[in-house]
């Protein structure tokens, strides 16, 4: 089963590398959008949650705890970028609080 949810993982992650999260947080009131429209505004993550189900849901670090809030008892894992701006290619597990 271990080995099932870390392949399972790894293809999630995959796919997100490649084509973004489902969704992106714009601002502080929560409002997400399409990864491409949230590059039209300028606005990166720095931080993607991932739920159980796959689904997952980006932010830029200022508003990383917004997005964390939204669903915080549903977070399975994390991605976060790295110093050098490039995304850690593993999801750590998600810790209640570790989008901050």
């Amino acid at each position: 089963m271990a080995k099932e949810n870390a392949v399972k993982i790894e293809s999630i992650v995959d796919e997100i590398l490649r084509h973004g999260p489902n969704r992106v947080v714009i601002s502080a009131r929560g409002e997400a959008t399409t990864p491409g429209r949230a590059q039209q505004l300028h606005i990166d993550s720095d931080v993607i949650f991932i739920r159980k189900d796959g689904w997952s849901l980006g932010a830029p670090q200022a508003l990383a705890a917004v997005a964390e809030a939204l669903w915080a008892d549903e977070w399975f894992w994390i991605l976060r970028r790295n110093a050098q701006r490039a995304w850690d290619h593993e999801a750590k597990p998600y810790v209640k609080g570790g989008g901050r």
